[in-house]
């Protein structure tokens, strides 16, 4: 099963609900969420399609976190 958990940390509400979902109890989720399996590996590349959000809207703070 895939399912896209980028941000509301579904599976850790899901285990907090009572869910079934622990592969290895609090340490390893029986499925992998869109981040871990997809975009993990983009990340350990050191590239992908993403850019930080500057909610500054100072282009210093942007430059700083590029």
């Amino acid at each position: 099963m895939r399912f896209w958990d980028y941000g509301n940390s579904f599976l850790l509400e899901s285990s907090r609900a009572g869910a079934d979902i622990w592969e290895i109890p609090n340490e390893k989720f029986k499925f992998p969420s869109y981040f871990e399996s997809v975009m993990d590996d983009i990340f350990g590349l050191g590239f992908g399609p993403f850019r930080w959000i500057c909610t500054s809207s100072n282009e210093e703070d942007l430059k700083l976190t590029d």
